[in-house]
């Protein structure tokens, strides 16, 4: 997700608008308290980035849900 978009002034903010943008997202990313899940990461740049950090012009935001895997 690339900055700037309508406002948007923290990760938070950025992140909400994904989750309006992609419902069936949102319980993969929340838990039942509508709190991050523990296993989900959010990168700013490459860095870890928090809900209260800010969404500068120009940076890309990853998000990384839990990924399951185990053996064949």
């Amino acid at each position: 997700m690339e900055s700037g978009a309508g406002g948007v002034e923290t990760v938070g903010e950025a992140l909400e608008r994904f989750l309006d943008t992609y419902p069936r997202a949102r319980r993969d990313v929340l838990d039942e308290t509508r709190s991050i899940r523990s296993s989900v990461r959010i990168l700013v740049d490459g860095e870890r980035a928090g809900l209260d950090d800010d969404y500068p012009p120009d940076v890309r935001i990853q998000l990384f849900p839990a990924m399951q895997g185990g053996e064949r």
